[in-house]
């Protein structure tokens, strides 16, 4: 899925998604994209990133 989110996107309660398999263009809510991924992802493996949220508080290597 692409997601582009600006202002307009923003204010309404919907979102443009462009399902690159089909490379269709539909306006979902976001609780729908969510549930619909989870569907997708039901049964895979699934592991967390190794690395805190934050961004500052991830490691920075300096060469």
């Amino acid at each position: 899925y692409i997601i582009v989110v600006g202002e307009r996107e923003r204010s309404s309660e919907v979102l443009p998604v462009r399902d690159r398999k089909s490379g269709t263009i539909r306006e979902i809510q976001l609780e729908e994209l969510i549930s619909e991924i989870k569907k997708i992802l039901n049964g895979k493996p699934y592991k967390p990133l190794p690395l805190p949220n934050h961004l500052s508080r991830r490691p920075q290597f300096y060469g």
